[in-house]
């Protein structure tokens, strides 16, 4: 996959993962951003509804996992990053 370029496949496997992430975990916003140098570029998820802390969690060097409430979610953090590399890095 060339960098900053996202197939409807990726995004819609990728927005399914987090939305039944955010129902299983109750996240609130969940979303995934792609890093560009010293910028971030949204790739998918559910944006936050309120403006209000989220938490950063690194998925690797090119993507990072935003959510709002990582409570419950951090638990299972490993399985997740997991899952998310495999969506993300898939051919």
């Amino acid at each position: 996959m060339e960098k900053g370029i996202y197939t409807s496949k990726l995004k819609e496997d990728c927005g399914k993962y987090l939305e039944k992430l955010r129902d299983k975990y109750k996240t609130g916003g969940i979303w995934i951003c792609e890093r560009l140098g010293r910028r971030i570029s949204f790739v998918c998820g559910k944006e936050p509804d309120d403006i209000k802390p989220y938490d950063k969690i690194d998925i690797d060097e090119n993507f990072i996992l935003f959510v709002e409430n990582k409570s419950d979610l951090i638990n299972d953090i490993d399985v997740i990053l997991l899952k998310l590399k495999e969506i993300l890095y898939e051919d």
